[in-house]
């Protein structure tokens, strides 16, 4: 299973959940009544950032879950996004 999830050439991946308001992506606020779970893969963990940093994404993440940006060569997390104990 982890070798299907972690199928990339790419060092890095970004893990994160974000909300869909209204079953609309362009809506920043209302109801969520969807969530897409997602990964992004990336040679650059600075570009990775940049993604996280990015408005739409700010505007929809799911608080409730954890974002984190993995190492794969290492199988190990580098950086927490965010963290909801």
């Amino acid at each position: 299973m982890f070798k299907n999830w972690t199928n990339s050439s790419k060092r890095y991946m970004l893990v994160t959940v974000l909300g869909v308001v209204e079953n609309d992506l362009n809506k920043t606020s209302g109801v969520v009544t969807n969530h897409l779970h997602f990964h992004v893969s990336s040679d650059s963990i600075n570009d990775l950032r940049k993604l996280w940093n990015h408005n739409f994404i700010q505007q929809r993440f799911e608080t409730p879950n954890q974002h984190f940006i993995a190492d794969m060569r290492e199988k190990k997390i580098v950086e927490f996004l965010s963290v909801c104990m």
